[in-house]
């Protein structure tokens, strides 16, 4: 930020007026990133889970929500599974299947 206007990355500092011994504010941004991603074995795409980090930590029975959410299924007509197959039970934390950002789960 310069002035109250936020800097794009194309510009210069000699574009908006900076000068030397100018004071600038930075801050870091906190982009959506896909934490997860889940395939769908019916229909054969990839879900794009965005939940925060703080999903990671959370119970496999959380992630089965929100994929309930996303692709129209019963939580009770399948199951997620570990991207060696392993089947994930609710009861579970994600972590406990060592799930990471960037993991693809299979239903």
């Amino acid at each position: 930020m310069y002035a109250g206007t936020a800097l794009k990355d194309n510009w210069s500092l000699a574009d908006v007026g900076i000068s030397f011994c100018s004071t600038l504010k930075c801050s870091v941004k906190e982009e959506d990133k896909s934490i997860l991603y889940v395939f769908n074995g019916v229909t054969q795409e990839t879900m794009l889970i965005m939940e925060g980090t703080s999903l990671l930590g959370k119970k496999v029975s959380d992630l089965r929500t929100l994929v309930t959410l996303r692709c129209g299924f019963p939580v009770s007509v399948y199951c997620l599974r570990t991207p060696k197959g392993l089947e994930m039970y609710d009861c579970n934390t994600l972590k406990d299947y060592q799930t990471d950002i960037g993991t693809a789960h299979h239903i």
